[in-house]
Parts: C-alpha cells; sequence; structure tokens
C-alpha cells in the first residue's frame, strides 16, 4: 500500500464520522489513530494536515447530505458557527457557487474542482471511494 492510499483511507473512511471532525483531535479520535500518525500520512503523501482535515469534512459532507436529504444545506452538517468558515471550506473545496436548496453535489465535481490537495492525492481518493461501503 503506497503513501497516497494510506492517506486516502484515512480522509475516505471519516465519511462515517458520526459528528463533523472539525479537529485534528477528532479526526484521530475517530480514525483509531494518533495524531502524529495522521501528520506522517499527510507528509508522507506531501498534503497539508489543515487541507487534508477540510477535504475529508466536505467529502462527508456531500455523503451525508446525499442520503439525509435532497438539498444542499451545508450548515447543517459541518459544526461551524461563523458563515465565514463555511464559506471557506466550500471555497477550498470549489463548492461555494453551488446553489444552495439545489441538489447536493456529486462527490466527483468536489474531487474535480477542489483546491485543496494536488490530483494526486484526489486520485487516491476516488479509487479509495469505488472500495468504500457508505454508512
Amino acid at each position: 500500500m503506497n503513501a497516497y492510499t494510506r492517506w486516502a483511507k484515512l480522509v475516505v473512511d471519516n465519511v462515517s464520522c458520526p459528528t463533523d471532525p472539525r479537529t485534528l483531535a477528532l479526526w484521530s479520535k475517530h480514525a483509531g489513530v494518533s495524531e502524529g500518525t495522521l501528520r506522517a500520512r499527510c507528509l508522507a503523501s506531501g498534503v497539508r494536515v489543515a487541507a487534508a482535515r477540510d477535504l475529508s469534512r466536505l467529502l462527508r459532507l456531500i455523503v451525508r447530505s446525499h442520503h439525509a436529504e435532497p438539498r444542499w444545506d451545508p450548515a447543517h452538517h459541518l459544526e461551524a458557527r461563523d458563515p465565514r468558515t463555511i464559506h471557506r471550506l466550500l471555497l477550498g473545496g470549489g463548492l461555494a457557487d453551488w446553489p444552495h436548496g439545489a441538489a447536493p453535489p456529486p462527490i466527483d465535481h468536489l474531487l474535480r474542482h477542489q483546491r485543496l490537495v494536488h490530483p494526486r492525492a484526489a486520485d487516491a481518493v476516488r479509487q479509495t471511494l469505488a472500495n468504500f461501503a457508505f454508512p
């Protein structure tokens, strides 16, 4: 298993997190690994930890939106008090212009338009998703 695959598994597994994994501590607790392990896997993949966390939050947001409701309402699944935080996340994911109240965007839209991680990392997430059983 290469570094991208190990990293992408941590990102994709976050989809099943019962709460928004808005911090590294919450993400590592859900993943069952230490914060140091998360940092090391990000470093090995050339991905900033904050960017990996944000991508995992957005991936979780899209999956939850498709399963929970037929309309796009990011604030419903993100635990962010400040609307600027939500906007920053959506901007990084290439989702800022997705119409509120419309059907949720497809995951592939996020992976094609995001500006958080480099394309090889996004491809690893795409490949990992192909083998992922959604909750």
